[in-house]
């Protein structure tokens, strides 16, 4: 048996959608910034970006 969605995901169209999905309490809240650090983690170990030196950024910059 399939359990209901308790944190469903809505589309944000206005600004109204916008302000209501930032208001994350209790629950909610708690789920998101878990998943949130869980992905960070993830990305920071797999996807590690090398800052370029100062010349090789002015040189990506202008080309």
């Amino acid at each position: 048996m399939k359990k209901p969605n308790r944190y469903a995901i809505q589309p944000i169209r206005t600004d109204a959608d916008y302000r209501a999905a930032l208001v994350l309490d209790g629950d909610a809240g708690a789920h998101f910034e878990a998943i949130l650090a869980l992905i960070e983690a993830y990305a920071d170990e797999h996807y590690s970006m090398i800052s370029p030196n100062p010349t090789g950024a002015i040189f990506l910059h202008v080309s």
